[in-house]
């Protein structure tokens, strides 16, 4: 199997489970490469495309339950090579190399209005990424990534692939092995033209956000990472961020409805489907309230502590507490749709479902 084809297919766990029910030990390698490239341009939601992260921590996290062969494949395909492609260029502030086809499967829009021998994507790309780099770093403050010994990387790999999600972050194992804490060097994959209707936001909108958006995935990584604890909290931030970066695209209004539907009955921390997307209006909230500040700073605790514990911890140095956040967010998400008070409450609350209150349910 090639190592262009592999590097950049996505997996889910149901895939997987098919195979480690389904294999032939003698021919399962064989087997697995088969499903693999059979998986190349499938679209993993019915739903709506989103960041392939959440996928890849699921599969990471069962990786155990499959054979040593089969773990040995995976770990090969997905977390220690990198994607090959045809031509690489340098953002314009140096900070990243983006690596993109100009044919085939992987080939980024041609268009090239600039006459600089390099398409109009890819420039696009190049400035978008810069921007995120010194909004979430430089403003924020969040730590650069780190690279394969551990220091702050220069100059971060992006690649252009056409798949059936916005964009994926994939971890590498480092090239030492003690690394502070947990911490992993990394590759993003952008989608290369954002086209169709599994994106809520097509063309350079949704190039955007997912700039944002799978860059700060790279962020967490060295941030002690815990595949087990701080999943909810990684894409929570990472989506906050979608809009804080690029407040005019207004992506993550698609995925609210989520937690609209379901805020009485499914837990903070829940970290599957696009239930973490919708809750980072709860760092929009404290954002709002504290300052955009507020949300490295629980990342610099979660350097030390679990994600949930790190939330609190914060919030008592503000003088509030975790349980008494949740009963103000629980008010503002009352105050959305057509009870929206946007200079109280969500600046963009008029966007937003409207909570239905269960039948008896008179108040928070």
């Amino acid at each position: 199997m090639k190592k262009q084809f592999t590097n950049f297919i996505f997996l889910n766990l149901a895939l997987f489970i098919f195979i480690s029910a389904n294999i032939v030990l003698a021919d399962e390698q064989e087997i697995v490469a088969q499903k693999l490239e059979s998986f190349i341009s499938e679209t993993p939601s019915q739903s709506g495309a989103h960041c392939g992260f959440q996928d890849l921590v699921n599969l990471r996290e069962h990786m155990n339950q499959f054979s040593p062969s089969v773990q040995g494949l995976v770990k090969s395909v997905l977390f220690e090579t990198y994607p090959e492609r045809q031509d690489s260029v340098r953002s314009p502030n140096g900070h990243f190399m983006l690596h993109f086809d100009r044919t085939g499967t992987h080939a980024v829009p041609p268009e090239d209005v600039l006459g600089n021998g390099i398409p109009d994507y890819i420039d696009s790309a190049g400035v978008y990424l810069d921007h995120v780099w010194d909004v979430e770093i430089n403003q924020l403050g969040f730590k650069a990534p780190p690279d394969r010994l551990g220091n702050p990387v220069q100059i971060y790999p992006i690649y252009f692939t056409s798949f059936g999600y916005y964009g994926l972050t994939t971890w590498i194992e480092p090239d030492i092995a003690n690394l502070p804490g947990v911490n992993y060097p990394s590759y993003i994959e952008l989608h290369n033209d954002y086209e169709g209707s599994m994106f809520y936001s097509n063309g350079l909108d949704g190039l955007k956000v997912t700039c944002a958006h799978e860059f700060n995935h790279a962020i967490q990584l060295g941030y002690n990472f815990r595949i087990d604890d701080d999943l909810f909290m990684m894409e929570m931030t990472s989506t906050w961020l979608e809009d804080y970066v690029y407040n005019d695209v207004n992506d993550y209004v698609f995925y609210l409805d989520d937690l609209f539907r379901d805020l009485f009955r499914i837990g903070f921390t829940k970290d599957s489907g696009f239930y973490p997307y919708a809750n980072s209006l709860f760092l929009r909230m404290i954002g709002k309230k504290y300052g955009p500040q507020i949300v490295p700073e629980i990342w610099d605790n979660i350097q030390t502590n679990k994600a949930f514990d790190a939330i609190g911890d914060v919030l008592q140095e503000y003088g509030s507490s975790f349980s008494e956040s949740q009963n103000l967010y629980a008010g503002w998400l009352y105050f959305t749709g057509s009870r929206s008070i946007i200079d109280t409450y969500f600046d963009e609350g008029i966007l937003y479902p409207e909570l239905i209150l269960d039948e008896g349910m008179d108040s928070f």
